[in-house]
């Protein structure tokens, strides 16, 4: 596995988020993200999100919701608690709750 350091270039930054466990934590809330939008936008409605009646700001917060966690992501490694073992656990539980936060 690949040394994540902010100073590398996107894509191997990404590259090497998506092989640790919060990286796959902030692929799947992606996908999941994926999922509620494509409910949302063909009117399926079975996914109960928080802003079902409002379409157009559903939509908007399922597409903005990746790019917020990965931010908050890159923010909790900058702290002195990311070199430890608990903190990948830690940011992925952090990954899933705020997308779930913000959705539901």
């Amino acid at each position: 596995m690949a040394h994540i350091d902010e100073n590398h270039d996107i894509l191997t930054y990404l590259k090497a988020t998506s092989h640790t466990i919060d990286g796959i934590a902030w692929i799947i809330t992606c996908i999941a993200s994926l999922v509620c939008l494509i409910d949302v936008y063909f009117g399926f409605n079975f996914i109960p999100l928080r802003d079902i009646n409002n379409q157009s700001k559903a939509i908007l917060l399922l597409l903005f919701t990746p790019i917020l966690v990965f931010f908050i992501l890159v923010r909790l490694r900058q702290l002195p608690l990311g070199s430890a073992r608990i903190a990948i656990f830690i940011r992925a539980i952090l990954c899933i709750f705020t997308f779930i936060f913000i959705n539901f």
